[in-house]
C-alpha cells in the first residue's frame, strides 16, 4: 500500500494533510473491533484508536517556532486516516485525545493518539433522560446520542433490531459505557463506530456473502498466515439470562429540600439531585415560604429535577419544597439451561432492559445455540493492497496450508505501518451465525 494519507482539520476548513510518500510518517498503528474480547458471548464496548509517529527531525511540530509547519495541531482536532491520496476512502475518523507539541529543537519524533467519538461518548453520563415505556430502539438510540450531540444520519441500527421495543427504558446505571451495555446484551447487537464515522448498531446475527477472499494466491488479499481458536465460554456448564421485571410504584415522596434560600424574582434550580435513577412520573409538588414563593414550571429526568421558584417579596424568602411522584421498582429473576459440560462456571448475560420472561428466554434460545457451537475464531495475517475492508464485513479465510476454508465477518482490524509499507495487518474473524447456527469452518 503507498496511497496512505492522514489529515487533522485545525480549523474551519484547514487542514493538515501528510502523504506516505513525503516522509514524514514513521509510524502508524490502528486498532478497531466490534467489541472489546473476540472470545466471549458479550463483551464490552470498545473505542477504536490510532497512534502516530510523525518525524520532527526539521522542526515541523515545535509550538513555539512561528515557522513550523504543522504548529497548530492540538488536542480534540478530528483525524482521519484515508487508503486514498484523493481523501475518498477513510480506514479511521477520530479525534486527537493524546498530543504534547515539542519544544525543543533536538525533539526528533512526536506521537500523536486519536480515538473515534465513542471515546468521549463512553467516558460521559445519561442525566439528561426521562424514563421512556413502550419505546422503539431506534427512538430510545436517537434519544440517548441526541445528548451528545450526535445526529440522525450519524447513526446506523441494523434493520433487524430497529424496531424491537422497551418495556421501560429505566436506567439502573448513569455512565453512558455501561447503559450502552445494557442495550448491546438485551437486543444482543455491536456498537462501535464506522470508518467514515458512523455509530453502528450491528445484530450479532450476521450473514451474507464475503467482499472478500484472502487466500496465499491472490497478491492484492494475500494471506500470509492463521490460526484459530476456541471461544471461552465453551468451557462453561450453564447459560443463564437474567430479566428484570419492572412495576410503576404508589405515589410516593421523592425528594424533600429544607431551608432553600430564594432571593426576589424568578430563581431557576437546574438538575437538582433526586439521589436516585429510577423516577418515573411527577405527581405533584409542595411549596411552603413565608413570602408566598411559587413553582411556575418544573421538568424532570430519572435523576435530576428543574425548577423555576417565584418570590413576590423584595427580600429573600426562605421555602421548603417537597416532590411527589412515582418510581420503577424492579425486581430480578434468571432463567437458565444446561451446556452439558463437565465444568461447574455459569455464564451469565443479563440486562435492566430485558424485563419480559419471555424477552429472556427468546434470548436464552439464541445464545443457547451460538454457545454450544464449537464457535471457532480466526486471526489472520494478511496482505491487502488498499485495506479495503471495515469491521464488520464478511470475509472468506481460505487457507491451504492448514486445510482452512472459513467464512465469517471481521471482528477486529489490528494494522501497523512503519513509513516504509505496512508491517502487519491482523484481522481477527468470527463464524456468521445463520438462523442460531454456525457457518465458519474448520
Amino acid at each position: 500500500m503507498n496511497n496512505l494519507t492522514i489529515t487533522i482539520k485545525t480549523g474551519e476548513n484547514q487542514f493538515y494533510t501528510f502523504h506516505e510518500t513525503d516522509n514524514t510518517i514513521e509510524g502508524f498503528a490502528l486498532n478497531r473491533a466490534t467489541d472489546s474480547d473476540i472470545t466471549q458471548i458479550q463483551a464490552d464496548i470498545q473505542s477504536g484508536e490510532v497512534n502516530l509517529q510523525f518525524s520532527n527531525l526539521y522542526n515541523e511540530f515545535n509550538v513555539n517556532s512561528e515557522t513550523a509547519k504543522y504548529k497548530d495541531i492540538k488536542n480534540g482536532q478530528e483525524l482521519v486516516v484515508y487508503r486514498d491520496e484523493e481523501k475518498q476512502s477513510p480506514i479511521f475518523t477520530g479525534f486527537i485525545v493524546d498530543f504534547s507539541a515539542p519544544t525543543h529543537i533536538d525533539t526528533q519524533s512526536v506521537s500523536v493518539r486519536a480515538c473515534d467519538r465513542l471515546h468521549f461518548i463512553l467516558n460521559s453520563n445519561t442525566n439528561g433522560l426521562q424514563i421512556d415505556r413502550n419505546i422503539k430502539l431506534y427512538d430510545y438510540i436517537y434519544a440517548l446520542l441526541s445528548l451528545y450531540n450526535v445526529e440522525r444520519e450519524d447513526v446506523v441500527i441494523d434493520e433487524k433490531i430497529e424496531n424491537l421495543e422497551l418495556n421501560y427504558t429505566v436506567l439502573n446505571r448513569r455512565e453512558m459505557a455501561e447503559q450502552l451495555k445494557e442495550l448491546c446484551r438485551a437486543v444482543d447487537c455491536y456498537c462501535y463506530v464506522s470508518a467514515d464515522n458512523k455509530i453502528i448498531f450491528k445484530s450479532k446475527q450476521i450473514n451474507g456473502e464475503p467482499v472478500i477472499t484472502y487466500t496465499r494466491q491472490d497478491r492484492n488479499h494475500y494471506l500470509t498466515d492463521s490460526e484459530f481458536g476456541f471461544s471461552l465460554f465453551s468451557s462453561y456448564n450453564q447459560l443463564r439470562v437474567g430479566y428484570t421485571a419492572c412495576n410503576v410504584s404508589d405515589v410516593q415522596n421523592v425528594l424533600k429540600i429544607g431551608d432553600l434560600v430564594v432571593k426576589s424574582g424568578e430563581n431557576t434550580f437546574n438538575s437538582y439531585d433526586l439521589g436516585i435513577s429510577n423516577f418515573y412520573e411527577l405527581d405533584n409538588v409542595k411549596c411552603s415560604s413565608n413570602n408566598n414563593t411559587t413553582i411556575s414550571s418544573i421538568s424532570y429526568t430519572a435523576s435530576t429535577l428543574s425548577f423555576v421558584l417565584n418570590n413576590p417579596a423584595e427580600e429573600d424568602d426562605i421555602v421548603n419544597v417537597e416532590i411527589w411522584g412515582k418510581v420503577i421498582e424492579s425486581a430480578g429473576a434468571y432463567i437458565e439451561k444446561d451446556l452439558n459440560v463437565e465444568t461447574v462456571q455459569s455464564l451469565t448475560v443479563d440486562s435492566i432492559l430485558i424485563q419480559k420472561k419471555a424477552d429472556a428466554e427468546k434470548l436464552l434460545d439464541l445464545l443457547y445455540e451460538r454457545a454450544t457451537q464449537k464457535m471457532p475464531y480466526i486471526l489472520a495475517n494478511v496482505e491487502d493492497k488498499d485495506l479495503s475492508v471495515d469491521i464488520g464485513d464478511i470475509v472468506r479465510i481460505q487457507d491451504t496450508d492448514a486445510d482452512l476454508d472459513y467464512l465469517g465477518y471481521i471482528h477486529t482490524i489490528d494494522a501497523e505501518y512503519d513509513g516504509q509499507g505496512w508491517g502487519l495487518l491482523q484481522l481477527g474473524v468470527r463464524c456468521l451465525v445463520l438462523g442460531g447456527g454456525v457457518d465458519g469452518q474448520l
